[in-house]
């Protein structure tokens, strides 16, 4: 798992950085006036808005991934790990049910004569 985060955080990194340098990118051409200041501001947003995109997309695969890896690895869910607990308890509950009738024939045996 520790791989897989620091995947995440590489791929989200790399789509900052990716963002970071876009917004140059774009500073500079606003600088150079090849593009107006509303041009460059719309650019941002819009690569923004594709970076947050392109972020869920990648959350989405790595998600699917991991699912698909501890399918595979046959890992147990949570929903089976209850359902193991529930039919412990319920096991242990019926062993506690027949001590209890051991105990009480055994205690019916002791109290009555012996013929």
């Amino acid at each position: 798992m520790d791989l897989m985060k620091r995947t995440l955080l590489m791929g989200i990194g790399a789509i900052s950085l990716s963002a970071e340098r876009a917004r140059e990118f774009v500073n500079d051409l606003v600088e150079r006036g090849e593009i107006t200041k509303e041009q460059g501001s719309a650019m941002v947003k819009e690569l923004a808005k594709r970076g947050v995109e392109t972020r869920e997309r990648l959350r989405g695969i790595i998600k699917a991934e991991v699912k698909k890896a501890i399918r595979e690895a046959d890992i147990p869910s949570v929903a089976d790990l209850k359902r193991l607990e529930e039919k412990i308890d319920e096991l242990i509950q019926m062993q506690q049910g027949k001590i209890s009738e051991k105990k009480e024939i055994s205690e019916k045996a002791e109290e009555s004569p012996s013929q």
